[in-house]
């Protein structure tokens, strides 16, 4: 989901925590809302914005802090920083790491993904790596040796606490760019960390399951106009084509 305005926030702060959602909301939620969000969830009864949130931010990550500890960072870096030092001169000289999603707001479900964005720079490599690649060709061979070993779980880098085992997985996504500020908050994420300066960029607010429910009730009556044009439109342009067949 995109970043909360804090004004629409305001529109539903009547509900609270221990409000029971209303029987149309938990059904629109449950047979139509689709997911939408950086990590894309599966929408169901075991995914977090649809249960009541979190007193505290994902502890194999955050240690009962609202920041990551250095140590933690440095066991999410490396996990695939090492592979690529097998191949590259200091990828951690042209890769930037920052954090989006659920995983790092109250709302985190150990059946979601803890979503790492990997930002290449491909000027911060050719100051370090005598090699003529593009920024296509660098960002491909970055996924490559990435994908063998994507999906760890916290429990799998040691990360476990003894509250929360740690199984959620983290999905490392390598894209180019620089990941600045400005980039990581274009895709306007709910919650984004840059795990480089170790510093919220975009800190999350807590969501109840009503305010999901209420927003796609808002929501729905003009998707459905959008879809019954499109609908139309690709009805005509199946005529046209078969007129000019014809």
């Amino acid at each position: 989901m995109g970043r909360v305005d804090d004004g629409v926030v305001d529109m539903y702060s009547n509900y609270g925590s221990g409000e029971q959602a209303p029987e149309e909301i938990e059904s629109a939620l449950l047979h139509h809302y689709g997911a939408t969000s950086e990590d894309t969830e599966a929408v169901g009864k075991g995914v977090g914005f649809l249960q009541d949130p979190h007193d505290e931010l994902y502890p194999p990550a955050f240690q009962g802090g609202d920041s990551i500890p250095s140590e933690v960072i440095d066991k999410l870096k490396n996990h695939v920083v090492e592979p690529l030092s097998e191949r590259f001169t200091d990828p951690d000289g042209f890769i930037m790491f920052s954090i989006y999603g659920s995983g790092i707001s109250y709302n985190w479900d150990e059946g979601g993904d803890f979503d790492i964005q990997m930002w290449v720079d491909i000027d911060k490599f050719t100051q370090t790596n005598d090699e003529n690649l593009t920024q296509d060709d660098l960002v491909s061979e970055v996924r490559l040796i990435v994908q063998p070993i994507n999906f760890p779980s916290f429990k799998d880098l040691g990360l476990s606490t003894d509250e929360v085992e740690g199984n959620m997985l983290i999905q490392y996504y390598p894209k180019p760019g620089t990941g600045s500020e400005e980039e990581n908050l274009a895709s306007k994420p709910y919650a984004c960390y840059d795990m480089d300066e170790n510093r919220w960029l975009q800190e999350p607010i807590v969501m109840e399951p009503n305010f999901y429910g209420e927003t796609f009730l808002m929501l729905m009556p003009k998707a459905e106009e959008i879809a019954s044009q499109a609908e139309a439109m690709i009805a005509e342009y199946k005529r046209d084509l078969l007129n000019w067949e014809f």
